[in-house]
């Protein structure tokens, strides 16, 4: 079951203290076919509620390429901050490419109004993830929510 950005920082923790993570699902598609795709769990700032992987304390999230013998190559070590965006549905996702000089960059996601038909999913296009043309589509997918105690 996916949960929508609003879900999981509406999420009740239970109890004091406890830590949120989040199974986190991203790829990136570009014109020329070229894919990547990784999987991580996000960390839950309650401060800033904000989503992490690899940035302050969270592991990274480490993205594999189609052009790498077919997803089996090595892994690119990224950092992703998912914060809310102005407009319901939105998502400001920031993007720190480890393996690639620290090179960052960022793209707004949104839901579609439709996702309980088709899926919550947030799509958005921004920036190749190579040396292709045009702009690539991002999707990322909120797997499921898991506190220190419980899995919802």
């Amino acid at each position: 079951m996916a949960f929508t950005f609003d879900e999981i920082t509406n999420a009740k923790l239970g109890v004091p203290g406890q830590l949120l993570y989040v199974p986190t699902t991203v790829t990136i598609t570009q014109e020329d076919g070229r894919t990547g795709w990784g999987s991580a769990n996000f960390y839950f700032n309650e401060a800033d509620q904000s989503l992490n992987a690899g940035m302050a304390n969270a592991f990274d999230l480490n993205m594999v390429f189609s052009d790498r013998t077919r997803f089996t190559g090595n892994a690119d070590a990224q950092g992703i901050i998912i914060t809310a965006g102005q407009e319901t549905g939105v998502c400001n996702v920031f993007f720190t490419l480890k393996t690639w000089g620290n090179a960052q960059y960022q793209v707004k996601v949104a839901l579609s109004p439709y996702y309980s038909k088709i899926g919550k999913h947030y799509l958005g296009y921004g920036p190749t993830i190579g040396h292709g043309s045009g702009q690539a589509l991002h999707c990322l997918s909120f797997n499921s929510i898991i506190s220190s105690a419980t899995i919802i």
